[in-house]
């Protein structure tokens, strides 16, 4: 590690820089080295998908491979409604982070309601 990288692991453990991926489209990669070849190899495995996705006009960027999360509550609201509640930082999708959490906070929000949840799209507490 060089001088000018001695400082990424405490900025990437205080969530003050983050790893990012590629969003494919027209133009280069934006990495060097093992990174390069990591995502060299991923679009080389769909084509289709790559030469789509620039026939559409889309360009290289970049998006962040994790985000931090504020102020996550929430309500019972009564026995079939729960409010959930958090913010995101710009160019994140709430979507994304309810679906990679629902698993982790399922038990605890059935523990705490003590009741069958019913959210969105017919998820239940079992």
């Amino acid at each position: 590690m060089d001088v000018a990288d001695a400082t990424l692991e405490p900025r990437l453990a205080a969530l003050a820089i983050h790893p990012t991926g590629a969003l494919w489209g027209r133009g280069e990669l934006d990495t060097r080295d093992a990174a390069r070849e990591l995502e060299a190899e991923q679009t080389a495995r769909f084509p289709i998908f790559c030469a789509g996705l620039e026939k559409q006009g889309l360009k290289q960027e970049r998006r962040a491979l994790r985000i931090q999360v504020g102020e996550v509550g929430f309500e019972v609201l009564d026995e079939a409604t729960l409010r959930l509640a958090f913010t995101l930082p710009p160019g994140s999708y709430a979507t994304r982070y309810f679906w990679s959490s629902w698993e982790r906070l399922r038990p605890n929000l059935c523990q705490c309601s003590k009741q069958l949840l019913h959210i969105g799209g017919g998820m239940r507490c079992r």
